[in-house]
């Protein structure tokens, strides 16, 4: 299977309803050896032999099967899991940070049509593209922990250069 193919920018995306007659099918085994390559290059990336990875979603109809075989395939590789659930893209990189984990995978597909569904892994420092959430097609705004609505608004008032 080439795997390739299912490539969208730094997410892994593909057709999540239907079956393995569509060539960009997501079927259990497709998302077991992308969850299985995600946690050998980061055991490499980070030199860690026991990994703990947290594993969310949106609500796509596809997400719960997809979820029981991406957790499949980390504890079969000896990973801790944390199970968040129906989780924000932004909460699951915050889990890297707010929980210590190593990486996250987040199933989503973002803007696209309901029929399809992705995957997005995220380590410490970013998503695989070396980058924040966010960061992507040239827009430079970083990842940012705020401890209120109030502070996150001043925060992108500041960054937008309406207030010193």
């Amino acid at each position: 299977m080439d795997l390739s193919r299912f490539k969208s920018g730094s997410d892994i995306r593909g057709y999540a309803l239907g079956d393995e007659s569509n060539p960009l099918y997501m079927s259990d085994d497709m998302v077991m050896r992308c969850c299985a390559a995600f946690v050998n290059w980061l055991k490499t990336r980070t030199g860690k032999d026991k990994l703990y990875i947290s594993v969310g979603h949106d609500s796509r109809l596809s997400a719960e099967r997809i979820k029981a075989a991406a957790v499949k395939a980390l504890t079969s590789h000896g990973v801790s899991v944390a199970d968040c659930s129906l989780c924000s893209t932004p909460a699951m990189f915050m889990t890297t940070v707010e929980m210590g984990c190593d990486g996250a995978v987040q199933i989503t597909a973002s803007h696209h049509p309901k029929d399809r569904n992705g995957l997005k892994f995220f380590a410490r420092d970013g998503g695989l593209d070396g980058s924040p959430p966010g960061r992507r097609a040239g827009r430079q705004r970083h990842c940012r922990y705020t401890q209120s609505r109030r502070r996150a608004a001043r925060h992108d008032r500041q960054r937008r250069g309406r207030m010193r």
